[in-house]
């Protein structure tokens, strides 16, 4: 007799804290094969932050100009550890300092207000001062209105020589600049100068009459010059508009038109300490720009050129 025996399968419950156990280690290799990245990246960055926090106006001009410790490893340095990275990122930035600082907003700013006052505002002053020599050894007083004409004149006569030289020169120096559209320009802020020009002598003599204090003198006559030339401005450019002289007017060009019209009220504001003659005493600028009976013509109006640039 043969006997046949059967096993029934015996289930084990296991607990569930192993069972979850063994269900999270099933994709390790996934994470084996993520992981890595990801710590290259976080380890990237953080030499990133390091390198910023330790050299920041390096870091800023590197970045201005394309230039960061990566792409230095990546220019050829490719075999240099992550100090030697860091070097070059700083001698790179100390060969960029002066052009990169050149593109900061401030010193843009800077360098067009001294462009506008060597190409404009001392051959204004400089102008002016020569027209009314020119007009007191003609006969002319200080309160004829051929004076006052003479001296706008000179003034246009300045600001439109000064600006056509200037761009001139800046031209042959191989500058991008577009003569025809600066003789025009020059053309337009003439223009506008001969009206300002025009009214500063009466302004001062007006003020002058009421024996204000010097301080006093000078900022009504900014305002009263810069609304002046602001007048000019708007006026002109609706006559040369309509011959592509300027651009019409509009809201833009608005704002730019005050904003240069303050400037130049405030350059014909420091013209009045070119008189001696007018309290010495509260003229802070007398022994540097005041304009002396001895002085000669040239030197006169080198004088008053500078005031208007002070």
């Amino acid at each position: 007799m043969t006997f046949l025996l059967r096993f029934r399968p015996v289930r084990v419950a296991l607990p569930k804290t192993v069972l979850r156990t063994a269900s999270q280690q099933q994709p390790s290799s996934v994470v084996a094969t993520t992981l890595p990245k990801a710590a290259v990246s976080r380890k990237a960055s953080q030499q990133q932050q390091q390198l910023s926090s330790a050299v920041p106006l390096s870091n800023y001009i590197l970045r201005h100009q394309g230039v960061t410790a990566g792409g230095a490893r990546h220019a050829g340095l490719d075999n240099v550890d992550d100090d030697d990275a860091d070097d070059a990122a700083a001698a790179a930035a100390n060969t960029v300092t002066f052009s990169s600082l050149l593109d900061l907003p401030v010193v843009k700013r800077f360098l067009l207000t001294a462009e506008v006052a060597v190409s404009k505002i001392f051959p204004a002053g400089f102008g002016w001062q020569m027209a009314a020599t020119m007009a007191g050894d003609m006969g002319y007083q200080a309160t004829d209105v051929s004076f006052a004409l003479m001296t706008g004149a000179g003034d246009f006569a300045g600001v439109l020589l000064g600006h056509s030289a200037y761009y001139t020169l800046k031209h042959l120096t191989g500058a991008p600049v577009h003569l025809t559209w600066e003789y025009k320009t020059g053309l337009f802020l003439a223009s506008a100068a001969c009206f300002s020009g025009t009214a500063l002598q009466p302004v001062v003599n007006t003020l002058q009459a009421a024996e204000l204090p010097l301080v006093h003198v000078a900022g009504v006559t900014t305002l009263a010059c810069g609304a002046a030339f602001y007048a000019g401005l708007r006026v002109f450019r609706q006559l040369y508009s309509p011959f592509g002289l300027v651009r019409p007017s509009d809201y833009a060009n608005l704002k730019s038109d005050a904003a240069l019209s303050l400037s130049i009220g405030g350059a014909t504001g420091c013209f009045v300490c070119t008189d001696v003659g007018y309290l010495p005493d509260q003229n802070p600028l007398v022994d540097v720009v005041g304009v002396l009976p001895t002085d000669g013509a040239v030197t006169a109006c080198a004088k008053a050129g500078a005031s208007t640039g002070t």
